[in-house]
């Protein structure tokens, strides 16, 4: 049959006096970036209607403000008519609705930056270390890194990876790297040596020493 779809955007506005707290956390933070680029978008058809296996081209435009830099983003969500359909034994309105992201980089403004702010060692066995890294440039970044074990000789024994991961601008992302190798180390004195390639000019670092009993 055929099927209508429209537009549709969300904004979720929120005053100066609501805390916003994310429900079964796994121990991690909540934060929010203001980077939303959805008021610069128009589409075009904003409504239609479809035959089934036909296919319609939807475009859109983003007009940038003067004064804009770096990255930007924002879902265009397309959602279908309420439908009537049979389930389990009640008549249900069901809506379809499929988001795309829009990603815009403002051409010649890219900040590439990023910190590693903390490194930890949360478990001796296996070997576990906590990685947060910061982005604190204006574009979407896929950093890849490693963790040198380093010994009171100054020899590296142990090289864990820390396989890429994407990280928006003004966010942090806390990565969390097990040592997997079967011979753990033993008891004495090390250095964690962390280093994270996020692409820009410069490679990102940070140290723990820790003892092992």
């Amino acid at each position: 049959m055929p099927q209508d779809f429209g537009g549709l955007r969300i904004d979720e506005v929120f005053s100066s006096h609501v805390d916003v707290e994310l429900i079964d956390d796994g121990g991690e933070e909540f934060s929010t970036v203001s980077r939303s680029c959805g008021d610069w978008i128009t589409t075009s058809p904003q409504s239609f209607r479809i035959a089934p296996g036909a296919t319609q081209p939807v475009s859109f435009r983003i007009d940038v403000p003067n004064g804009s830099s770096g990255m930007y983003w924002a879902i265009v969500f397309v959602q279908g008519a309420p439908r009537p359909q049979q389930r389990e034994g009640a008549t249900v309105l069901a809506i379809e609705r499929f988001g795309v992201k829009t990603y815009e980089t403002i051409p010649g403004s890219k900040v590439l930056s990023g910190e590693v702010k903390s490194v930890r060692v949360v478990e001796n066995d296996p070997l576990t270390f906590d990685i947060t890294f910061a982005n604190t440039g204006n574009v979407q970044l896929r950093p890849t890194g490693t963790i040198n074990v380093i010994n009171q000789s100054g020899d590296t024994i142990r090289t864990l990876a820390i396989d890429e991961f994407p990280i928006l601008p003004g966010s942090e992302r806390t990565l969390v790297i097990t040592d997997e190798s079967e011979s753990p180390l033993p008891a004495g004195i090390y250095r964690a040596l962390v280093t994270i390639d996020y692409g820009g000019d410069n490679i990102a670092g940070g140290t723990r020493d820790f003892r092992l009993h």
